[in-house]
C-alpha cells in the first residue's frame, strides 16, 4: 500500500510539473503545424518529455533549468498565475503581476525538480479528447504501471496565439491548480496579504 501511495505521489508530482513540463523547442520546430496543434499528440509528447527529463542524470540546477525551459515552451504560466493568486491578482500592479508569474514559475520548477530523482512512471494511454469551446480541449488519459495498476489523468489545454498550452492537470480528480491555489493563498494570508512579500518568499524557496 505504501509503495502504491509513493508511486501515486511521484506521478502526481511529475505530471503536475508540467504545470509542469513540455516539449523542447527543437522537437517543436521539427513537427508540422498539424502535429503541433493536435491535442492528443501534444499531451503524448509532454509525457515523453517528462520521462526524458526525469531519467536524465543531472544536478538540481540543471533540472530546474530544464523545467524552466519547458514551462516557457508549453505552459500558460500567466493563466496559472491568475488562477492561483485569485482576487489579489486584480488588485496587484502590472509589475507585481509580472514578478509574481516569474516567481511562481521558479517556485514550481524548484519544488517539483526535487522529486524527479525518484520518478518512475508508467505508460500513457489516451482515452478521450473533448472539445471545450472553440479554443480548449480536455484530454482524458490513463497511466498504466508495470504492475498493471492504472491512474486517471486529465490534461486541460488551450490554444494560445499559435500553439497549444497546458493550463491544468487533474490526477484522480485532484486539480493541480486547486492544490497550488490553496497553498499559495494560505501563504499569502500568513504574510498579511502582501503580494510583494509573497513574491520574495517564492523567489527564496
Amino acid at each position: 500500500m505504501l509503495a502504491t501511495d509513493n508511486l501515486k505521489r511521484q506521478i502526481i508530482v511529475c505530471t503536475s510539473v508540467i504545470f509542469l513540463y513540455t516539449i523542447g523547442s527543437n522537437y517543436l520546430y521539427s513537427e508540422s503545424n498539424t502535429e503541433r496543434l493536435d491535442p492528443k499528440n501534444f499531451v503524448e509528447t509532454i509525457y515523453k518529455k517528462i520521462n526524458k527529463v526525469a531519467s536524465k542524470e543531472s544536478n538540481e540546477l540543471e533540472r530546474i533549468s530544464d523545467m524552466l525551459s519547458l514551462f516557457d515552451e508549453s505552459v500558460d504560466v500567466l493563466f496559472i498565475s491568475r488562477a492561483v493568486l485569485g482576487p489579489s491578482w486584480k488588485t496587484s500592479t502590472k509589475a507585481e503581476r509580472r514578478h509574481f508569474s516569474s516567481a511562481l514559475k521558479y517556485y514550481m520548477a524548484k519544488k517539483y525538480s526535487k522529486q524527479f530523482i525518484d520518478f518512475n512512471s508508467g505508460n500513457l494511454r489516451i482515452e478521450n479528447v473533448k472539445n471545450q469551446g472553440s479554443k480548449g480541449y480536455l484530454i482524458d488519459s490513463k497511466i498504466i504501471t508495470e504492475s498493471s495498476k492504472s491512474f486517471d489523468i486529465s490534461w486541460q489545454v488551450v490554444m494560445h496565439k499559435t500553439d497549444l498550452k497546458l493550463i491544468n492537470i487533474k490526477f484522480e480528480g485532484i486539480s493541480m491548480i486547486h492544490t497550488e491555489r490553496t497553498e499559495i493563498r494560505n501563504l499569502l494570508r500568513s504574510l498579511s496579504g502582501s503580494v510583494t512579500t509573497l513574491i520574495r518568499e517564492l523567489e527564496n524557496y
